[in-house]
């Protein structure tokens, strides 16, 4: 993460790039070798047998945003004390850079599919979370419906969300052997700079 910016980075790419404009297979070559792929590099990779795609998870169970059972749902689980899953993240602070893109993307399913009152239930929690608590979303908030909306059991989220983490954590694997090291989560980078997408 780049503090400067709030900004999630794969080999220095900042993620927001990376998922509007590269395929995960794209993405799955950046962290494995540290360089996006070329066009024959891709297809090679591709025959590799890199073709699972992913995503992530959380879910509001209250009913629609305009009743007032919603807020009443979060005010109570906040007078209580109750942890509200989807919101907050031990780094960052100042929100979620993955959010937004995950927020568009849900907001396509829901077209899809007819899923505006998710939306609406989306935009009411964060609003009240927001001026409640100052909290803001983590990605798992906008995955949650997204998930729901494409028909897929609440039970199979957490295994879905892991597919996207399969990639990134086997590339640190690779990293840590090559290097003989094993690497911490909150280590400082000692790459390259912030870079953009080419093209």
């Amino acid at each position: 993460m780049v503090p400067e910016t709030n900004s999630l980075t794969y080999r220095r790419y900042p993620v927001q790039e990376l998922a509007a404009r590269c395929s995960f297979e794209q993405v799955a070559f950046l962290l494995w070798r540290g360089e996006l792929p070329t066009d024959a590099e891709l297809a090679l990779f591709s025959q590799a047998g890199c073709t699972a795609a992913s995503t992530r998870p959380s879910c509001a169970t209250c009913s629609r945003s305009q009743n007032p059972t919603t807020r009443e749902w979060l005010r109570g689980k906040l007078a209580r004390h109750e942890k509200i899953m989807g919101f907050g993240h031990r780094v960052y602070r100042n929100g979620d850079s993955r959010v937004p893109a995950m927020r568009q993307a849900l907001a396509r399913v829901a077209a899809l599919r007819g899923g505006r009152r998710w939306l609406d239930i989306y935009q009411v929690l964060e609003a009240e979370m927001a001026i409640s608590t100052g909290i803001r979303p983590n990605l798992d908030f906008p995955i949650g419906p997204a998930y729901h909306l494409m028909g897929f059991d609440i039970a199979s989220f957490t295994p879905i969300f892991v597919m996207g983490r399969i990639t990134g954590w086997t590339a640190h694997i690779m990293e840590q052997a090559a290097a003989n090291t094993l690497g911490r989560p909150l280590s400082a980078y000692s790459g390259c700079e912030q870079r953009v997408l080419p093209g």
